[in-house]
């Protein structure tokens, strides 16, 4: 079963538990914002949403729902 992940903003505790759980189960994961309160710099390759255009995150979310079988927005 292939899993994605959407993550609302890279706070500390979201970074750990994409570090910690997400990349050792080899479960994909991005960020809708690039920035929080609570930041944390561990962060090299993600993908944000933020700054992209409107279409490009339509496109984006559409292929994240054909490829994943199951799709965790946290």
């Amino acid at each position: 079963m292939k899993v994605f992940c959407f993550f609302v903003e890279p706070a500390s505790y979201s970074v750990d538990l994409g570090i910690n759980v997400y990349d050792k189960h080899k479960i994909d994961y991005c960020f809708m914002k690039s920035k929080s309160l609570a930041y944390s710099d561990l962060l090299v390759n993600k993908d944000f949403l933020q700054n992209k255009n409107l279409l490009y995150k339509i496109k984006y979310t559409y292929n994240k729902y054909k490829r994943y079988d199951f799709i965790i927005v946290n």
